[in-house]
């Protein structure tokens, strides 16, 4: 079964849908930042079996990333102890682990006309000191997931799709004067 986190967020609401319209068995977590690793032990014993796990909370703010700058605590709670909590409740149990990161971790060009691929550690982050608060918040929590010895990382930069959304970067665009 896939246990998805997040789930009524932008990226996790697509998620729990294409599961749906797939037929994949899931379990949507409700309320992920109030939840803690001895829930998640408490639901291993009575849901007992190989579960993959698909993170999509997170913290990005409102109205926008900017907010994240201001209320840190919850950015840290959304975008780095949830995620040392799921690791860590994954490596207990084998678990797989597939995180929703951010394309946000990196500034620049890895080189004069080359991009970053998956393999570069972040640039744009708390250890070079360069960052926005999010961006090392979400290069923080990758350093911690990749602890888990099966995961995958999925970094979305400027998510957009057909219909209007506030988080649609489309929709974004269309609100500006001026571009």
């Amino acid at each position: 079964m896939i246990i998805l986190f997040g789930s009524s967020g932008y990226i996790g609401s697509e998620f729990k849908k294409q599961l749906s319209n797939r037929g994949i068995t899931s379990y949507c977590w409700e309320n992920s930042s109030q939840t803690s690793l001895k829930d998640l032990r408490k639901f291993s014993r009575e849901t007992p079996g190989k579960h993959t796990v698909i993170n999509a909370a997170g913290y990005t703010g409102k109205p926008n990333v900017d907010a994240c700058e201001i209320d840190k605590a919850n950015c840290i709670v959304g975008n780095v102890l949830f995620p040392s909590i799921l690791s860590e409740w994954c490596i207990e149990n084998d678990f797989i682990l597939a995180h929703i990161s951010s394309g946000c971790i990196y500034s620049g060009e890895k080189n004069p006309n080359e991009g970053f691929d998956e393999s570069d550690p972040p640039n744009f982050c708390f250890e070079k000191n360069n960052c926005s608060f999010y961006s090392g918040t979400k290069a923080l929590a990758e350093k911690i997931v990749s602890k888990v010895e099966k995961n995958y990382i999925w970094r979305l930069r400027m998510p957009f799709e057909r219909k209007n959304n506030n988080r649609n970067y489309i929709s974004k665009l269309l609100k500006y004067k001026t571009l």
